[in-house]
């Protein structure tokens, strides 16, 4: 039972992002929409990651079988897409490189914006600074 709610979660917010994205008439996918739904709903603590841990790890787990459709397809419509093929290879190419590039720079944006107000603590496991202590201690006895 605690697996059909999980997965009804999902799906709900699956069915949520679709709602929205015809309901706005917005040129953004519906399932943009529903991870956007499923980020603020966890940001907010709303939804907690408990109540979908275990779908999440199964849908993770199993990723690459989802893209099994879509590599069939190309197999099947390559005879269409071969005159294309090496524009659109490098147009992805491209594209990904843009994608990883701005999404590495808004993370160490983000990093940096995060951890202005939090104190800077030396990088020092604990057994490190209890060694340390300690001869501290024994050197001012």
């Amino acid at each position: 039972m605690k697996i059909l709610a999980q997965i009804g979660i999902i799906f709900g917010i699956c069915a949520a992002g679709q709602v929205v994205s015809v309901v706005t008439h917005l040129p953004v996918p519906g399932n943009v929409w529903g991870m956007g739904i499923l980020f603020f709903l966890l940001y907010f603590g709303i939804l907690k990651k408990k109540q979908i841990r275990w779908i999440s790890k199964f849908l993770i787990g199993n990723m690459a079988f989802f893209f099994i459709p879509s590599g069939v397809a190309i197999i099947a419509y390559f005879s269409t897409i071969k005159h294309v093929l090496v524009p659109y290879l490098l147009i992805i190419l491209f594209t990904t490189i843009i994608v990883l590039s701005v999404t590495g720079v808004l993370s160490q944006a983000m990093m940096k914006v995060f951890s202005r107000g939090k104190k800077k603590t030396p990088a020092v496991n604990n057994s490190e600074a209890a060694a340390q202590k300690s001869v501290k201690d024994g050197a001012s006895s």
